[in-house]
């Protein structure tokens, strides 16, 4: 299924990322050990938010390239890109009545734009919406992903999600029941 990948380049914003930086690592597994041409790599990440440890280990590869860069600045590449993907969230429907979970692409979504997380609500359907509206202007297809419940081993512990929520609050609720 990965296959196509092998001999491309492939962009990667948020390299540094908790999603993405699993990305990276699969690419990297995937051009040692199945590819017999490597898909060679740009991952661009101003590392605002993202952790620089989490992609370090691939620096220095022949098949990675690193740019420290903010994606709202324009970004001039030498490859020539045949697609783009784009990770977003399951978080752009909302709190889905009863009736549409499991959620069909096609949800209407009941988001809040005043809750605790709208900004990122809405930031990613934003960038739906660019993505969709880039395609017809300039011809490259564009896909995109929206992963659900997405947790595991180098998330982050602040990123406010329930996981990691769950996981810190183990050790006080462990310290408090001590104290009683």
């Amino acid at each position: 299924m990965l296959q196509p990948l092998a001999g491309t380049t492939l962009l990667v914003t948020g390299g540094s990322g908790f999603v993405c930086s699993y990305l990276l690592d699969t690419v990297a597994h995937l051009n040692d050990d199945v590819f017999s041409e490597p898909c060679h790599v740009i991952s661009v990440d101003n590392l605002r938010t993202g952790l620089p440890e989490r992609a370090q280990h691939l620096a220095g590869r022949q098949d990675f390239r690193f740019i420290n860069h903010h994606v709202s600045e324009p970004l001039t590449l030498d490859e020539q890109v045949r697609s783009m993907l784009y990770l977003s969230t399951s978080e752009i429907y909302g709190d889905p009545d009863a009736a549409h979970v499991p959620t069909r692409e096609d949800y209407r979504r009941s988001v809040s734009c005043t809750g605790p997380r709208a900004c990122y609500d809405e930031s990613k359907r934003l960038a739906e919406t660019l993505c969709a509206t880039y395609h017809p202007s300039y011809h490259l297809p564009v896909r995109v992903v929206r992963p659900f419940n997405v947790y595991g081993p180098g998330q982050r512990l602040d990123d406010r999600r329930i996981v990691p929520d769950l996981i810190s609050a183990a050790p006080r609720a462990e310290t408090a029941g001590a104290a009683q």
